[in-house]
């Protein structure tokens, strides 16, 4: 399986001749540093909650017209996109089998934001191997604690770094996975990594250097 970064929140994820999609979101397609042909051969879209920088639609449009995938998302996701013309498959709870993934989902509340509503969102499972959170911090996902692979919002209006630090350490993930940083610049966003590397070696967990468009690792 392999795991790639595709700017701020969008994450493609390969098993086999299979690859899902998480959050083609605006950040990363703002640049024009990724086309939305980029994902024309995806099986699967997953979206963890209806915000801008999850959900793209103009994007989104095109990347299911070219590759037919099929979309899934929470009751929100699913209501907000069919008014635009999609059809998304309602999955907030529960389990499904989607080619070589199973999606396990789970709603868990969005981080507090300065906003008279927060969006509903969904926290999503992959393989047993990879939790992708979307915008929480719950306590709901720590029946996930020692998860091999955490997707982790390390930049938001929403955290503080010792939010991002407390919230790993306890989760205790082999390895974090880095996102919601796409509106960073370049000598920023080093920074920042290079703030988190030592203490989260020190509690023997890698933190993953994700700097150019398409980065990851496989396990």
């Amino acid at each position: 399986m392999r795991i790639q970064k595709y700017v701020h929140s969008c994450i493609l994820i390969s098993e086999g001749d299979k690859k899902l999609l998480f959050d083609p979101g605006k950040f990363t397609f703002q640049d024009k540093l990724v086309a939305p042909e980029t994902f024309k051969d995806v099986d699967f879209i997953i979206l963890t909650h209806d915000h801008l920088d999850h959900i793209d639609i103009d994007a989104l449009t095109l990347i299911s017209k070219l590759s037919g995938a099929d979309i899934y998302g929470n009751s929100e996701v699913t209501e907000a996109l069919s008014a635009q013309g999609l059809k998304v498959h309602l999955f907030e709870e529960g389990q499904k089998i989607l080619g070589s993934f199973k999606v396990d989902a789970l709603v868990t509340p969005h981080q507090e934001i300065l906003s008279e509503k927060c969006p509903k969102n969904t926290a999503y499972l992959i393989n047993d191997k990879i939790l992708n959170p979307g915008d929480s911090f719950s306590n709901k996902l720590l029946r996930f604690k020692g998860i091999h692979c955490l997707i982790l919002p390390v930049m938001a209006p929403f955290l503080t770094e010792l939010d991002v630090y407390h919230f790993a350490l306890k989760m205790k993930p082999e390895i974090i996975f880095p996102v919601h940083d796409g509106f960073a610049k370049p000598y920023f966003l080093k920074q920042r990594y290079n703030t988190y590397l030592p203490y989260f070696k020190d509690e023997g967990i890698q933190f993953l250097t994700l700097y150019e468009i398409g980065d990851g690792i496989s396990f």
